[in-house]
Protein backbone atom coordinates (compact mmCIF):
# COMPACT_ATOMS: atom_id res chain seq x y z
CA UNK A 1 0.00 0.00 0.00
CA UNK A 2 1.28 3.48 -0.26
CA UNK A 3 0.21 7.11 -0.13
CA UNK A 4 0.75 9.64 -3.17
CA UNK A 5 -0.29 13.02 -3.42
CA UNK A 6 0.79 15.97 -6.48
CA UNK A 7 -0.13 18.42 -8.01
CA UNK A 8 0.65 20.06 -11.81
CA UNK A 9 0.18 23.96 -12.70
CA UNK A 10 0.41 25.39 -16.30
CA UNK A 11 0.90 28.86 -17.36
CA UNK A 12 0.50 29.61 -21.02
CA UNK A 13 1.06 33.10 -22.64
CA UNK A 14 0.70 35.15 -25.82
CA UNK A 15 3.71 36.61 -26.30
CA UNK A 16 2.97 38.07 -29.56
CA UNK A 17 0.42 37.91 -32.01
CA UNK A 18 -0.05 39.62 -35.74
CA UNK A 19 1.82 37.66 -38.65
CA UNK A 20 4.72 37.50 -35.88
CA UNK A 21 3.66 35.01 -33.36
CA UNK A 22 5.12 34.04 -30.31
CA UNK A 23 3.52 31.27 -27.57
CA UNK A 24 4.71 30.21 -24.60
CA UNK A 25 3.03 26.91 -22.07
CA UNK A 26 5.51 26.27 -18.96
CA UNK A 27 4.69 23.33 -16.87
CA UNK A 28 5.93 22.08 -12.97
CA UNK A 29 4.69 18.63 -11.79
CA UNK A 30 4.93 18.15 -7.93
CA UNK A 31 4.58 14.70 -6.04
CA UNK A 32 5.46 12.37 -3.31
CA UNK A 33 4.74 9.19 -2.56
CA UNK A 34 5.14 6.99 0.28
CA UNK A 35 4.61 3.42 0.86
CA UNK A 36 2.48 2.42 3.99
CA UNK A 37 2.34 -1.36 4.05
CA UNK A 38 4.83 -3.69 2.21
CA UNK A 39 3.72 -7.55 2.58
CA UNK A 40 7.16 -8.68 0.83
CA UNK A 41 10.87 -8.67 2.37
CA UNK A 42 13.39 -7.51 -0.07
CA UNK A 43 17.09 -9.05 0.29
CA UNK A 44 20.47 -6.80 0.28
CA UNK A 45 20.96 -7.64 -3.44
CA UNK A 46 17.28 -6.44 -4.19
CA UNK A 47 17.20 -3.24 -2.05
CA UNK A 48 20.76 -2.17 -3.84
CA UNK A 49 20.54 -2.60 -7.74
CA UNK A 50 20.10 0.45 -10.07
CA UNK A 51 16.33 -0.23 -9.80
CA UNK A 52 15.72 0.80 -6.57
CA UNK A 53 13.68 -1.10 -4.09
CA UNK A 54 10.10 -0.40 -2.15
CA UNK A 55 10.81 -0.19 2.08
CA UNK A 56 7.88 0.96 4.51
CA UNK A 57 7.68 4.71 5.08
CA UNK A 58 9.88 5.77 1.86
CA UNK A 59 9.26 6.14 -1.60
CA UNK A 60 8.36 3.46 -3.74
CA UNK A 61 11.41 3.16 -5.70
CA UNK A 62 14.39 4.39 -2.99
CA UNK A 63 17.96 4.18 -3.74
CA UNK A 64 19.97 2.30 -0.99
CA UNK A 65 23.69 2.01 -0.68
CA UNK A 66 25.78 -0.11 1.71
CA UNK A 67 28.01 2.37 4.45
CA UNK A 68 31.33 2.50 2.56
CA UNK A 69 34.28 2.39 4.71
CA UNK A 70 37.49 2.63 2.29
CA UNK A 71 39.25 -0.02 1.04
CA UNK A 72 41.23 -3.13 2.57
CA UNK A 73 44.72 -4.00 2.01
CA UNK A 74 43.93 -6.26 -1.44
CA UNK A 75 41.74 -3.21 -3.14
CA UNK A 76 38.72 -4.84 -2.11
CA UNK A 77 36.04 -2.17 -0.43
CA UNK A 78 35.16 -2.29 2.72
CA UNK A 79 31.57 -1.92 4.61
CA UNK A 80 29.61 -2.19 7.66
CA UNK A 81 27.22 -4.89 8.33
CA UNK A 82 24.19 -4.73 10.70
CA UNK A 83 26.47 -4.95 13.60
CA UNK A 84 28.11 -1.39 12.66
CA UNK A 85 31.53 -4.32 12.19
CA UNK A 86 33.44 -3.60 9.10
CA UNK A 87 33.23 -6.61 6.28
CA UNK A 88 34.30 -6.92 2.83
CA UNK A 89 31.65 -9.61 2.64
CA UNK A 90 28.00 -9.62 1.93
CA UNK A 91 25.35 -11.79 1.07
CA UNK A 92 22.77 -10.56 -1.41
CA UNK A 93 20.14 -13.07 0.25
CA UNK A 94 20.10 -11.41 3.60
CA UNK A 95 17.53 -9.54 4.97
CA UNK A 96 18.82 -7.09 7.61
CA UNK A 97 18.20 -4.52 5.02
CA UNK A 98 18.34 -1.93 7.99
CA UNK A 99 22.34 -1.86 7.73
CA UNK A 100 21.88 0.24 4.39
CA UNK A 101 21.56 4.01 4.00
CA UNK A 102 19.22 5.53 1.84
CA UNK A 103 20.23 8.02 -0.84
CA UNK A 104 16.83 9.09 -1.90
CA UNK A 105 14.02 8.56 -4.51
CA UNK A 106 14.71 7.05 -7.94
CA UNK A 107 11.99 8.93 -9.05
CA UNK A 108 11.53 12.56 -9.48
CA UNK A 109 9.65 14.77 -7.13
CA UNK A 110 8.90 17.94 -9.53
CA UNK A 111 9.16 17.90 -13.65
CA UNK A 112 8.20 20.19 -16.22
CA UNK A 113 8.74 21.87 -19.29
CA UNK A 114 9.25 24.85 -21.48
CA UNK A 115 7.42 25.07 -24.20
CA UNK A 116 7.53 27.70 -27.29
CA UNK A 117 6.27 28.16 -30.48
CA UNK A 118 7.07 30.86 -33.01
CA UNK A 119 4.88 31.48 -36.07
CA UNK A 120 5.52 33.87 -38.76
CA UNK A 121 2.67 33.42 -41.63
CA UNK A 122 2.45 29.82 -42.38
CA UNK A 123 5.47 28.53 -40.83
CA UNK A 124 6.12 27.30 -36.91
CA UNK A 125 9.01 26.61 -35.35
CA UNK A 126 8.47 24.73 -31.90
CA UNK A 127 11.51 24.10 -29.06
CA UNK A 128 10.89 22.04 -26.20
CA UNK A 129 12.94 22.06 -23.07
CA UNK A 130 11.82 19.42 -20.24
CA UNK A 131 13.17 19.20 -16.83
CA UNK A 132 13.39 16.86 -13.82
CA UNK A 133 14.38 16.75 -10.23
CA UNK A 134 14.33 15.88 -6.51
CA UNK A 135 15.63 12.32 -7.48
CA UNK A 136 18.87 10.33 -7.37
CA UNK A 137 20.67 7.86 -10.12
CA UNK A 138 23.29 5.38 -9.94
CA UNK A 139 26.23 5.31 -11.83
CA UNK A 140 27.20 2.42 -13.78
CA UNK A 141 29.38 0.49 -10.94
CA UNK A 142 33.44 0.65 -11.11
CA UNK A 143 33.19 -3.08 -9.93
CA UNK A 144 32.02 -4.74 -12.86
CA UNK A 145 31.81 -8.49 -14.16
CA UNK A 146 33.90 -7.65 -17.33
CA UNK A 147 35.92 -4.59 -18.84
CA UNK A 148 36.15 -4.84 -22.58
CA UNK A 149 37.87 -2.41 -25.25
CA UNK A 150 34.58 -1.43 -27.04
CA UNK A 151 32.88 -0.32 -23.15
CA UNK A 152 33.19 3.45 -21.92
CA UNK A 153 34.86 3.20 -18.89
CA UNK A 154 34.93 5.30 -16.14
CA UNK A 155 37.92 7.87 -15.63
CA UNK A 156 37.48 7.22 -11.81
CA UNK A 157 39.44 3.64 -12.79
CA UNK A 158 42.56 5.40 -12.95
CA UNK A 159 42.50 5.99 -9.81
CA UNK A 160 41.98 2.24 -9.03
CA UNK A 161 43.90 0.62 -5.94
CA UNK A 162 46.73 -1.03 -8.15
CA UNK A 163 49.49 -2.31 -5.24
CA UNK A 164 49.54 -2.47 -1.14
CA UNK A 165 49.73 0.57 0.25
CA UNK A 166 46.88 2.51 -2.46
CA UNK A 167 44.09 2.01 -0.08
CA UNK A 168 45.55 5.58 1.89
CA UNK A 169 45.05 7.68 -1.04
CA UNK A 170 41.77 6.34 -3.37
CA UNK A 171 38.74 4.72 -2.33
CA UNK A 172 38.39 3.30 -5.81
CA UNK A 173 38.91 -0.96 -5.68
CA UNK A 174 40.69 -3.07 -7.62
CA UNK A 175 39.59 -4.33 -10.86
CA UNK A 176 38.47 -7.57 -9.56
CA UNK A 177 38.61 -11.23 -10.75
CA UNK A 178 35.47 -13.63 -10.16
CA UNK A 179 37.04 -14.73 -6.88
CA UNK A 180 37.05 -11.44 -5.28
CA UNK A 181 33.88 -11.10 -6.86
CA UNK A 182 32.12 -14.25 -4.72
CA UNK A 183 33.66 -12.83 -1.96
CA UNK A 184 32.04 -9.75 -1.91
CA UNK A 185 28.37 -10.72 -2.28
CA UNK A 186 28.23 -14.51 -1.50
CA UNK A 187 24.68 -16.30 -2.56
Amino acid sequence: DMWNQGVEFTLTSLNFSGDFQWETQATLGLNRNKVTRLSSHATLGMMTNEEGAPREGKPLSGLYSFRFDGLDGDGLPLFYDQHDQRTNTMSAYEQETELLKYEGSRFPTGSGGIYNRFTYKNLSVALLFTYAFGHKVRQDPLISAYYDDIASLDRELTKRWVVPGDEYHTNVPRILDRESRNRLFTG
